[in-house]
């Protein structure tokens, strides 16, 4: 499977898109999150290092769109994967709770594994919460 449309909906009428295509000629990795106020956008390839922050939003009430000012916020020159690490091993050496823990890579692996069946079956899938016993 070179392509994946992966749609998630979560409680409270959140919901997330992920498009991944691993033979596609354009080298995309760009995250946009939306919220009810504010959309914040961070593009690895071009604006390596940069989040922007949209001040869009749809008014209450309405369909008129309110479009303000981007601001650009300059993110850490760090390696994702090295700070999660030190955070992590932080956390260990002063008995903390880290900010994604066990569980959360449950879930994270779950997620994978009905959007995996569900291709696998060519239907679309649906996953339950499932509680976590933190250890």
């Amino acid at each position: 499977m070179d392509m994946v449309y992966l749609n998630l909906r979560f409680k409270e009428k959140r919901m997330g898109h992920i498009h991944v295509s691993w033979l596609s000629p354009e080298k995309i990795r760009q995250h946009t999150v939306v919220g009810s106020r504010k959309m914040a956008q961070v593009d690895e390839v071009i604006g390596k290092g940069i989040l922007k922050l949209f001040h869009r939003h749809i008014e209450p009430g309405s369909l008129a769109a309110v479009n303000g000012e981007v601001e650009n916020v300059m993110l850490p020159d760090e390696e994702p994967l090295r700070e999660e690490c030190r955070h992590f091993l932080h956390c260990l050496d002063r008995n903390e709770q880290p900010r994604s823990d066990g569980c959360q890579g449950v879930d994270v692996v779950n997620i994978l594994n009905a959007a995996r069946e569900s291709a696998n079956r060519r239907v679309n899938g649906c996953l339950s919460k499932k509680n976590c016993r933190r250890v």
